[in-house]
């Protein structure tokens, strides 16, 4: 995602018009026990596209996070996470 947006702001800036959707979660505010690292990943994208939002407002280049809730998913069994939280 960063390197994504490395390569392409540039040119969006230089057009003044651009439109950057980042994916976070609403995992992204706030710490769980056994998805420290996945949730820490959303808060990174949550955070950076927040200060990219602040540096570029008003150029023509928007800047925003998507942070959807939980959907039903085999996201959980895959991860492992089902086995290892013990609030299941």
């Amino acid at each position: 995602m960063t390197d994504l947006i490395h390569r392409f702001m540039g040119p969006m800036l230089r057009r003044k018009s651009g439109l950057i959707i980042n994916v976070a979660s609403m995992t992204a505010f706030q710490p769980v026990p056994f998805m420290a690292v996945y949730r820490a990943a959303k808060a990174y994208v949550l955070s950076f596209t927040e200060a990219l939002w602040e540096e570029n407002h008003g150029n023509g280049v928007q800047v925003l996070a998507l942070c959807p809730g939980e959907t039903q998913s085999s996201f959980h069994a895959t991860s492992g996470s089902d086995s290892l939280n013990e609030w299941n």
